[in-house]
């Protein structure tokens, strides 16, 4: 059954890879152990490199005997058995220009001296000196290839690349371009490459820590951005950021930007996901203006912040919808950073998933002279603006959203029908946005040209 398994894999590997022809290169005691023995040895010794036979019946790569070598060739099988490479054990070998592949490997195919398994890249030679370096198209992910490679100043991969490891990019002193979407990226994929100037992020990440990065210049994070954690640190030429979302599924949380001395505007990503179990830290950051927290669409979350040495702060905008409307009156206790406690009349009496237990806004030291922006509804902002004695600002509610979401929908006219028939009543600023019409009163009329516009009919309330 396992011969039959692996010739699968050997044929599906032929259809898939083109193979570079070669002259192989110190591999005599390859080739005889290969032809005379078919007696498995628990650890051999091949072009340099040193194989342990495993129990499944093959031979994996353990080591490179000798780190000065310029060239090497895996080979196709050791005592008729299969080899395997499953990860980088090239990386210190800093004058390896290329990786070969013996023809008939049933897992591995070397492309202009890069090692590739199937999808996968394995390894790229430290020594190879090509700047620019192309991932080939039938790579989906990138393992830790890129260590030392200090010729390369760019490195190219497709869309089709949805996993990069730990480490697959590591002390590269000269490489400036990542030139594709990065997503599906392991903790520190990228380590000590200061010279790095653009990053773009989607999807789910493990954690995104960027250090010591000082000639990043644009880092950018689309709205399905979604991480653990999100560590900023020591960024000294980036001007502008929108941050991911940081998901609570994650078991460890953290977001953070610190030291970024050319930093003046903080963008949080619309469908963030922060929780009462993190706090956004921004801190050292001596030309910061701006902080916008933009919609948060689900309406479940808010986005703590706790701020520290921004000497140059004017404002932080809230846009998004008031979460904390209410709560039951066994939560209450939970709210003890507000002074008075609010109680269930204050709240409006609506119901509340949950509590914060943190303030909206923490504090320290250093922080300036700034204003807050946010919607009149959102009671836990205005409290810590109180609290903190800092000046806050109503949002003025656009025509028709009733809920502060900054999106007309359904929930909008449900409101307002709510209060049509008695069962809840509107603040002021609930009321001017449900006028839609501008004769002064909040009425079925009003209801009526909500949805219209929600399912199309009209475009405006004009």
């Amino acid at each position: 059954m396992k011969k039959l398994f692996f010739s699968v894999l050997s044929i599906v590997f032929c259809f898939s890879f083109p193979i570079t022809e070669f002259t192989p290169v110190a591999v005599s005691s390859m080739t005889a152990s290969a032809e005379e023995s078919t007696e498995a040895e628990d650890s051999v010794i091949v072009d340099n490199i040193q194989y342990r036979y495993k129990s499944l019946g093959y031979y994996e790569a353990e080591k490179v005997t000798d780190i000065s070598i310029t060239s090497v060739t895996i080979p196709a099988k050791i005592n008729n058995k299969d080899v395997v490479v499953r990860d980088n054990i090239f990386g210190t070998c800093y004058h390896l220009k290329e990786i070969n592949v013996e023809e008939g490997n049933a897992y591995h195919n070397s492309i202009d001296g890069v090692l590739l398994s199937f999808n996968t890249l394995i390894a790229y030679p430290c020594a190879k000196t090509n700047t620019d370096y192309t991932v080939p198209l039938n790579v989906t992910k990138i393992g830790a290839a890129f260590q030392h490679c200090d010729f390369l100043k760019s490195v190219t991969f497709s869309e089709n690349v949805t996993k990069i490891e730990t480490k697959a990019f590591y002390y590269c002193s000269n490489l400036e371009e990542i030139n594709g979407v990065i997503t599906n990226a392991c903790s520190n994929f990228l380590l000590f490459c200061p010279k790095i100037k653009h990053l773009h992020f989607k999807g789910i990440n493990d954690s995104i820590s960027l250090n010591g990065l000082t000639e990043l210049e644009s880092l950018i994070f689309d709205d399905d951005a979604v991480t653990a954690i999100v560590v900023l640190d020591n960024l000294p030429a980036l001007k502008e950021v929108s941050l991911p979302a940081i998901h609570n599924d994650f078991t460890a949380l953290e977001a953070s930007v610190t030291n970024c001395e050319n930093l003046e505007t903080i963008h949080v990503n619309n469908k963030s996901m922060f929780t009462n179990t993190v706090m956004l830290e921004i801190s050292d950051c001596p030309i910061l203006k701006k902080i916008v927290v933009d919609n948060i669409e689900d309406g479940s979350t808010e986005v703590p912040m706790k701020l520290k040495n921004l000497p140059e702060l004017e404002n932080i905008t809230y846009y998004e919808p008031l979460t904390c409307k209410a709560a039951l009156q066994n939560e209450l206790d939970n709210w003890h950073f507000l002074s008075p406690k609010p109680t269930l009349e204050s709240l409006k009496g609506e119901s509340l998933e949950r509590v914060f237990a943190v303030p909206k806004l923490q504090l320290t030291e250093n922080c300036g002279q700034f204003t807050v922006y946010g919607y009149d509804t959102n009671e836990v902002l205005k409290y810590s603006c109180e609290k903190y004695d800092i000046p806050f600002i109503p949002l003025e509610q656009k025509a028709g959203d009733l809920t502060g979401d900054t999106q007309l929908d359904i929930r909008d006219v449900i409101q307002l029908n709510q209060s049509i028939f008695g069962k809840v009543t509107l603040t002021d600023s609930e009321k001017k946005a449900a006028d839609v019409n501008g004769d002064g009163i909040a009425d079925a009329t009003d209801s009526l040209l909500i949805m219209k516009y929600i399912v199309g009919l009209i475009d405006s309330f004009a």
